[in-house]
């Protein structure tokens, strides 16, 4: 029988684990306020942009229901998916006990592909001198 003794790192802000360092994903992880963007390039600063989106509220029998635009968070971000799932993420962990439950529109996988579409254009406009 053969016994190791092995470190498990954990992410300071999302629940993610592993055996190797962390510091690269704790550096971009979408739950941390400070994190910089591999896409955009930017580092904005998330807790302002959170206290800076808007969201409709509605009482139910249950509970609080709110509802954030999607459109909203595209703005708030400068149109980059990721810092719009960020912004949202960090809503999510900021507003959870304010309400029952949190609704919105915003589909990351389509902004996602729609980004890497115009960026694709971009590159190739660039690269031809269009």
């Amino acid at each position: 029988m053969r016994r190791e003794k092995k470190w498990v790192y954990y992410c300071d802000f999302c629940k993610k684990r592993g055996l190797r360092s962390l510091k690269t994903h704790e550096a971009h992880c979408t739950l941390n306020p400070g994190r910089s963007c591999r896409l955009c390039k930017n580092k904005p600063d998330y807790p302002v942009l959170v206290d800076k989106l808007p969201f409709t509220t509605e009482d139910a029998e249950v509970g609080h229901h709110c509802e954030v635009n999607g459109a909203d968070l595209m703005d708030l971000a400068q149109d980059c998916p990721i810092c719009a799932l960020t912004i949202f993420r960090l809503f999510l962990k900021k507003r959870h006990e304010d309400f029952w439950n949190i609704n919105t529109d915003f589909d990351y996988k389509k902004e996602l592909e729609a980004w890497w579409a115009d960026a694709n254009v971009r590159s190739e406009r660039d690269s031809y001198g269009y």
